[in-house]
């Protein structure tokens, strides 16, 4: 319940992929039993259906093609938000390794950072920041996340660092905290990345587009 109300909220501030997020470990959590109501004859108002509800409808939103779990949901559709066209999100968070901490959570969690080329991974992430805010992303915020962060996080609340829900919780305490970055910051600024030029020489050159 506590993963399905913040994925609401997120849902109605407009953060619709923090929103998606939320929704999907809300579905993680759902036990055998509670999927199962869902063929009774009141399915359609279960806690499990009004969750892959929610879900159905932020992923519409999003624009994303419906998938297994959309199409189990039960009952009629919402008709006005099924035919609302898809918006973007207002903000955005995007928690990243700084440049130089990519090394070390390669070496602490290679699954998780599969190389330590953190000239690629910036470069993608920078990418990446391009075309959200190219399909309309009004802010971006950027929330660093450093090896010794996670861990002390992970240590004090008994999660599992490798975890997609730990890194979560984990990031919406650094931003609480004020350590999120505006993206893209001014050209004069240092560069998000870390590296310690400003952002025009680095991240921000017009070729990385």
């Amino acid at each position: 319940m506590p993963y399905h109300l913040a994925a609401e909220l997120l849902e109605h501030r407009g953060e619709l992929q923090q929103a998606l997020a939320w929704f999907d470990l809300a579905v993680a959590r759902l036990s055998e039993e509670e999927l199962a109501d869902r063929n009774t004859e009141f399915g359609f108002f279960t806690l499990a259906n009004n969750v892959l509800t929610g879900r159905r409808r932020v992923r519409r939103a999003l624009g994303l093609p419906p998938d297994e779990q959309d199409e189990s949901v039960q009952g009629p559709s919402d008709p006005v938000r099924a035919a609302a066209p898809p918006a973007p999100p207002g903000e955005v968070r995007v928690l990243f390794w700084p440049r130089d901490e990519i090394p070390r959570a390669h070496e602490a969690w290679p699954h998780l950072v599969q190389h330590a080329d953190a000239d690629t991974i910036v470069a993608d992430r920078e990418a990446d920041n391009r075309e959200l805010s190219e399909t309309g992303v009004a802010r971006i915020l950027m929330v660093p996340l450093t090896v010794a962060k996670l861990r002390e996080f992970a240590t004090r609340t008994g999660g599992d660092p490798a975890a997609e829900d730990t890194r979560l919780a984990c990031m919406n305490e650094v931003f609480e905290e004020g350590g999120a970055l505006s993206w893209p910051p001014a050209r004069n600024e240092p560069c998000w990345c870390g590296s310690g030029a400003k952002y025009k020489k680095c991240c921000g050159r017009p070729s990385l587009s």
